[in-house]
């Protein structure tokens, strides 16, 4: 075994590498969308639940809307 001559690897030397473009390319940025529609989710969800609250207070038949009251609330937009 100490007759073999054994050499020990060596990395080859690679050019330095260049960029082929000078200015980096701008990456499209999807966080505001996604923001929103989270935004949009978060409130569809707020609507869907007290519509369903509203719902089943009625159906139980212990609260009555008083229709008389909506004049003057409109009356403040």
């Amino acid at each position: 075994m100490e007759d073999q001559n054994y050499q020990t690897y060596t990395e080859a030397q690679t050019p330095e590498l260049k960029p082929l473009y000078s200015e980096q390319p701008k990456k499209k940025s999807n966080t505001w969308w996604i923001i929103l529609l989270v935004v949009l989710l978060v409130l569809c969800c707020c609507v869907v639940i007290g519509g369903v609250v509203v719902f089943f207070m009625l159906a139980s038949g212990q609260y009555r809307i008083d229709w008389s009251m909506l004049g003057p609330i409109l009356s403040f937009l």
